[in-house]
């Protein structure tokens, strides 16, 4: 299960979906996103699967491919990303070193 905010990877194409503003876009396999929203009933939305997402799907410059409704099955946790978060909190928490 994702959260909102959580960073995922797309796991499959998908062709000729319309987004929130109507466009018709094409998302491939292996794109980044970021999970928006997750509807479930807490929210009064019925899923059609267990669980969707509105995921916004961005390009390698960050602009915006694509905000879309997704089922679970089509999306994973990007982990390189996961990794990078855990490394720059370690970073972080780490005192300063002293000049020598």
């Amino acid at each position: 299960m994702f959260q909102e905010l959580d960073i995922v990877k797309l796991k499959r194409d998908l062709v000729d979906i319309k987004d929130s503003t109507d466009e018709i876009v094409t998302i491939p396999a292996g794109t980044y996103g970021t999970v928006l929203i997750v509807y479930n009933e807490t929210f009064g939305f019925k899923a059609r699967d267990p669980l969707d997402y509105e995921v916004e799907f961005l390009d390698e410059e960050g602009h915006t491919l694509g905000l879309l409704p997704v089922s679970e099955p089509d999306l994973e946790f990007d982990s390189s990303y996961e990794q990078r978060k855990a490394a720059a909190s370690a970073r972080s928490d780490s005192p300063p070193s002293s000049p020598n």
